[in-house]
């Protein structure tokens, strides 16, 4: 490393379920309407107000339908609430987890896995106070605030402004 290169910077805690839940939903966000737990949705809602529709004297047929996008609702949403607790307590749950950001990229590390994204990878990132969301087509990464300390954090953001385009910021 050149005396130019400024020291990559380094951040750890330990992971707990709120941080699975604020990934899941970075990566939900990225994909807009098309994620499964949002298909499934808005298909069962559809499949609801298409059996309303079709009720014409209340007839058996429109009673099934409607029992049926009613069940497809349900399901829909336990399907969403088993996810995101899978992800949320299973993936997150006590870990250690590092993330380290420079000029190349950033490099997420936690137990039996290291993933490195080069900038190029993120077209977005989202500063929600508590952490920072970058996203792009390779998926989601936290920058946790609480795995820096106050100035660290401040380079980070810093840093990450420099890479990811102006209009990619929210």
């Amino acid at each position: 490393m050149s005396p130019d290169t400024p020291a990559p910077l380094v951040g750890r805690t330990t992971l707990i379920p709120a941080d699975g839940i604020a990934l899941l939903k970075a990566a939900a966000a990225r994909h807009g309407s098309f994620n499964q737990p949002r298909l499934l949705t808005d298909s069962a809602l559809f499949g609801l107000m298409a059996a309303f529709a079709g009720i014409t004297g209340y007839s058996l047929v429109a009673k099934i339908l409607l029992g049926l996008a009613g069940l497809l609702f349900v399901l829909s949403i336990v399907a969403g609430v088993r996810t995101t607790r899978m992800i949320s307590e299973g993936l997150c749950n006590g870990q250690e987890g590092e993330v380290t950001l420079d000029d190349g990229g950033v490099t997420v590390r936690e137990p039996g896995m290291t993933l490195t994204y080069s900038w190029s990878r993120f077209d977005r990132a989202v500063d929600a106070g508590d952490h920072i969301a970058l996203s792009g087509r390779a998926g989601a990464v936290l920058v946790l605030k609480r795995a820096f300390d106050a100035e660290t954090f401040a380079r980070a953001r810093e840093l990450i402004a420099a890479k990811i385009p102006a209009q990619a910021r929210v």
